[in-house]
């Protein structure tokens, strides 16, 4: 059904392109295009990499990344509720030794887990904690959807079509003429909050055309001046007029400050996932603490439990029928 929307909005749009030129397309057509893409997506997987660049100089007692953090996210609607996250990377200390260090992440929307294991040089080290704190949940800026529509729900609370849909109409301006971005041909959106009555620029909003008016850059400012940008690099249709980023970068304005650099391999959306699925299992011998009901407890698996109690008790009768012969 939603494909089949989004190839009715294409074909509304698709003459309306004059190079160079603009774009004829009111605030409230690019509203109900954006409410479209946001229920295109029901859930979300994606395998990537996540690099800073440059990587952080070592420091003493702090351990700092050598390379790409290689990720698995996936999510559901509502976002802010369903996540599981998977990530590994080497890290080294001040003095150049390395370890591997794995982290896994979940959230059901009640209960959240965190697993945490690293391969150190002179043992390993592996420990769970479950909460119903849903902070362990992975920063936005660190997942692809940082770089869609759905950025604003997530940050603000409120989705995109909403907001280009808001009752102060001289803080939403559509610029129609058609620029080049990120190797994008776009149109853009500025919104615009009010301080002490005078208007001061909030963010910018970059829509390609031709890729279905896919977000391809967002730009936040802080009144005057962008202070960051993320920018979609590439997108990839992954189903019928759905276009999603697979690279993208996070530019602070200072040049001082690192970038962060999103790569993806594989994206797989509408599996039809369910809550069930956003949970992981912690591997036997992790040592947990479960802030639900306050206790600390090394994990074992049940099967092996099983296992031990059914050999001791073959044991004990085996015991038993020896001494009656």
């Amino acid at each position: 059904m939603f494909e089949k929307r989004i190839v009715f909005f294409v074909l509304i749009f698709f003459n309306t392109l004059t190079y160079g030129g603009f774009v004829d397309i009111t605030k409230e057509e690019l509203a109900d295009i954006c409410e479209v893409m946001e229920d295109s997506i029901l859930d979300v997987t994606v395998e990537y990499e996540f690099i800073v660049d440059p990587l952080p100089e070592p420091r003493p007692n702090v351990l700092v990344g050598t390379g790409p953090e290689k990720i698995k996210w996936t999510g559901a609607k509502p976002f802010s509720e369903l996540s599981l996250f998977s990530c590994d990377e080497i890290l080294k200390d001040n003095s150049g030794k390395e370890r591997s260090v794995h982290i896994s992440t979940s959230y059901n929307g009640k209960i959240a887990k965190k697993y945490h294991f690293e391969d150190q040089p002179a043992r390993k080290f592996s420990e769970g904690v479950i909460t119903n704190n849903k902070k362990l949940m992975p920063r936005w800026s660190k997942t692809p959807l940082i770089y869609t529509s759905h950025f604003f729900q997530l940050i603000s609370g409120r989705p995109l079509h909403q907001i280009l849909r808001g009752k102060d109409t001289d803080l939403i301006t559509l610029d129609n003429e058609i620029k080049e971005v990120n190797g994008f041909n776009t149109i853009r959106v500025d919104k615009y909050v009010r301080i002490e009555g005078t208007k001061a620029h909030s963010k910018s909003i970059y829509f390609s055309p031709e890729h279905n008016f896919t977000i391809v850059k967002i730009e936040l400012y802080n009144g005057k001046q962008a202070v960051v940008a993320y920018d979609v690099l590439e997108l990839k249709e992954v189903k019928d007029g759905i276009w999603f980023p697979v690279s993208g970068c996070i530019a602070p304005s200072s040049p001082t400050n690192a970038k962060n650099i999103y790569k993806a391999t594989s994206v797989v959306i509408n599996q039809g996932l369910k809550k069930e699925h956003f949970n992981i299992e912690f591997p036997a011998g992790t040592q947990i603490f479960d802030e639900t009901v306050g206790l600390r407890y090394v994990h074992i698996i049940l099967s092996l439990v099983l296992i031990a109690v059914a050999f001791f008790i073959i044991r004990r009768i085996t015991n038993k029928l020896g001494r009656v012969r």
